[in-house]
């Protein structure tokens, strides 16, 4: 039956007899608003009904599967079906007053908040269809009306037949336990035998709820206020980014799609640049007198393998890397020549534009990312972007950023919100690092001073590369191969830092400072704690486990870790250890590790495959997110 109906009385009845419901509040709860609008959208529950039984639930109650119940009939021909009832006009008076609490949270500061902004865009969405709107809470009684005899005709049609009729009971919810125990054969159930049935959810609740909610957001307007009165008006963020932009999008597939994988690293598939073995970097600092401080032995040909896992590393400042190591310890020839960071970045951009099958022209917001490029800042950073692509769009939404390794997740969920405006369709993100470029004798030596080099060798071997996607909603030349993000997530803990970033003046007053990082003993232990967490959110939110997914990719500082890591939860086979091979790649690295296992392994993934990303910044404090990719394969 539809909300209103007793449903949350009649779920909490159902779990006294054993059973999991799922309601709308789980809907809320668990933020499945994107899942049910596809399903809504497709008219296919399939995705929706793997999720809910993964969970664990056994019985779907109230909103949106009440409006999916031919098709859940179909689909589990065995389960019985319950329709509750109520007076229609008691049920029109219950269904504003519903509306009533989804107005309020229309409201600041609620509306601020993206999971409630997709709830709430569900709700509009299910009360319109009922003829009930927001905009009035007291027209339109006599359809929605209408619409209560309807639907309740159409419940019972479907199931008017004598292959139906043992499935099907119309209930109201007055009538108790008698007629609900029967149904299902429970009328020896203890529980029902001694206790009243539960009410809850009534009307008077809910209009308290929303005085509650009403009285917040009335404080946060005269917040506003006052902040205005203050001359802080003009700080607020304008709209107008948003209303001067036009939908191109229309077929109503809100679906955020990930294509158009790019990633470039110097030294590899021609590009110029050289690769580094290991070996030559540990000959270089054991030649400048840097011992292990853990032992005080010099530092083994093999010290990186056996401690990193690390075989080669790729660079692209070759003129600068020559002059700090020599020419001797390079694999490659003199003559492998240089690419800069600008370079790496615009041929990745190029490339996912490309795969992606989109236009430069087609996208209304890019999202940079690097911490080591020149000209970062906004002016000289977008004026290099529109000198090299004049067709990009003069209303494009720019984002310039330095962020640490999380960055695509970061990126990630950035773009899944921004996508939810009808007026954005297309995103590029676009991350680069060139390390190398940072390199000194200076900075070198004051890192290994004070620092464990068996956990942080890496760091010396910072390889340089580019990574780029395309999110979008479009649904226009899609490529064969697509991947729907399905959850983005990130979170920050600034009081726990990993390392700490120091700038020290080793040359002497006349020369500038470097940076130097200093490992926090105690941080490679929230590693553990943070996998543990979004373990936990995975099998909440969606019932997934470590088994579920077919690949899975890590930002990749300490290939060590990433392989002990995978050994220890029994999924080696299923990661790419990029690591090992390009160094620590900071920002890029979670990228270029999903274009490897994704694009470039001997298993492509499927149809339907499941992609896991997880990534820990290190020198952001300590923020550390997880992406869910499912593959998309289409013929063509």
């Amino acid at each position: 039956g539809p909300g209103r109906t007793g449903t949350v009385s009649l779920a909490q009845s159902l779990e006294h007899l054993g059973y999991k419901p799922y309601h709308m509040k789980d809907c809320f709860v668990l933020d499945h608003a994107d899942l049910w609008q596809r399903a809504l959208d497709t008219q296919n529950i399939d995705q929706i009904a793997s999720v809910l039984t993964r969970l664990g639930y056994d019985a779907i109650l109230d909103e949106p599967g009440s409006d999916l119940v031919p098709l859940f009939a179909a689909k589990y021909p065995e389960a019985q079906v319950i329709l509750t009832q109520r007076n229609p006009k008691s049920w029109v008076k219950s269904l504003h007053k519903l509306a009533d609490l989804h107005r309020a949270l229309s409201h600041a500061p609620f509306s601020f908040l993206p999971a409630v902004q997709r709830f709430s865009s569900l709700a509009k969405r299910i009360l319109a269809k009922r003829r009930c709107y927001f905009a009035d809470s007291n027209s339109n009684s006599g359809d929605c009306v209408a619409w209560y005899h309807g639907h309740m005709n159409e419940m019972n049609a479907l199931f008017s037949g004598e292959d139906q009729q043992h499935r099907f009971l119309e209930y109201q919810v007055q009538d108790g336990w008698g007629p609900i125990t029967q149904f299902l054969n429970q009328t020896g159930n203890q529980y029902a035998a001694s206790h009243a049935f539960p009410r809850a959810n009534s009307g008077d609740e809910i209009a308290t709820m929303v005085k509650l909610l009403s009285v917040i957001s009335n404080l946060f307007y005269a917040a506003i206020a006052a902040a205005a009165a203050y001359g802080l008006y003009s700080m607020l963020p304008s709209n107008s980014l948003y209303t001067r932009r036009r939908s191109k999008n229309s077929d109503g597939d809100k679906t955020v799609r990930v294509r158009g994988l790019s990633s470039v690293v110097p030294g590899v598939e021609g590009v110029p640049g050289m690769i580094v073995p290991t070996r030559g970097i540990c000959r270089g600092l054991r030649d400048r007198g840097i011992h292990n401080p853990s032992k005080m032995k010099p530092i083994s040909d093999d010290w990186a393998e056996r401690y990193l896992c690390m075989t080669s590393v790729a660079f692209g400042e070759v003129d600068l890397l020559r002059e700090q190591y020599g020419n001797k310890y390079w694999k490659t020839p003199p003559d492998a020549g240089n690419m800069s960071e600008e370079d790496l970045m615009y041929k990745a951009f190029d490339d996912a534009i490309e795969k992606a099958n989109v236009k430069v022209e087609d996208l209304d917001a890019l999202i940079y990312v690097s911490c080591t490029v020149d000209g970062i800042y906004f002016n000289d950073n977008m004026r290099q972007w529109y000198t090299r692509y004049p067709n990009l769009s003069r209303r494009l939404i720019p984002l310039t950023l330095p962020h640490g390794c999380p960055a695509y997740v970061f990126c990630l969920q950035l773009s899944q919100r921004l996508l939810q405006s009808d007026q954005i369709e297309n995103i590029a993100i676009v991350i680069s690092n060139s390390t190398s470029k940072r390199y000194s004798v200076e900075a070198n030596t004051a890192f290994t001073q004070d620092n464990d080099m068996r956990l942080w060798l890496n760091a010396c071997v910072f390889g340089d590369a580019a990574f780029s996607s395309i999110v979008s909603t479009s649904t226009e030349n899609l490529p064969a191969r697509t991947y729907k993000l399905l959850d983005a997530d990130i979170v920050a803990d600034p009081e726990v830092r990993i390392s700490s970033r120091v700038a020290v003046n080793i040359g002497g007053p006349k020369t500038k400072p470097c940076d130097v990082f200093y490992l926090n003993p105690e941080g490679p232990q929230t590693i553990p704690k943070s996998l543990k967490y979004w373990f936990s959110h995975l099998s909440h939110k969606f019932g997934y486990t470590l088994d579920s997914f077919q690949h899975i990719v890590f930002h990749q500082a300490n290939p060590k870790v990433v392989v002990d890591v995978c050994t220890q939860f029994g999924c080696l086979d299923k990661t790419s250890v990029v690591g090992a091979k390009y160094g620590n790649l900071a920002g890029t690295s979670i990228g270029v590790a999903l274009h490897d296992r994704v694009e470039k392994s001997k298993e492509l993934p499927k149809d339907k495959d499941l992609i896991l990303g997880y990534a820990l910044g290190a020198l952001t404090g300590n923020s550390h997110g997880i992406f869910v990719l499912e593959c998309e394969v289409r013929e063509y």
